[in-house]
């Protein structure tokens, strides 16, 4: 069926998350950006996620 034939599963994965509206966005299952956010906090996310 695929994620998208899911929508329960994945509303209550994001709210274990904590996510609670959109934009959100989960680099490396490890760090979170929510909201429209400038450039640099996306880099900063991807950085921290690449490095550990």
């Amino acid at each position: 069926m695929g994620l998208w034939g899911r929508p329960r599963e994945r509303d209550n994965e994001a709210h274990q998350r904590g996510i609670r509206g959109v934009p959100f966005f989960v680099f490396n299952e490890r760090f979170a950006v929510s909201g429209a956010q400038p450039e640099s906090v996306f880099r900063e996310a991807i950085q921290r996620a690449a490095t550990g």
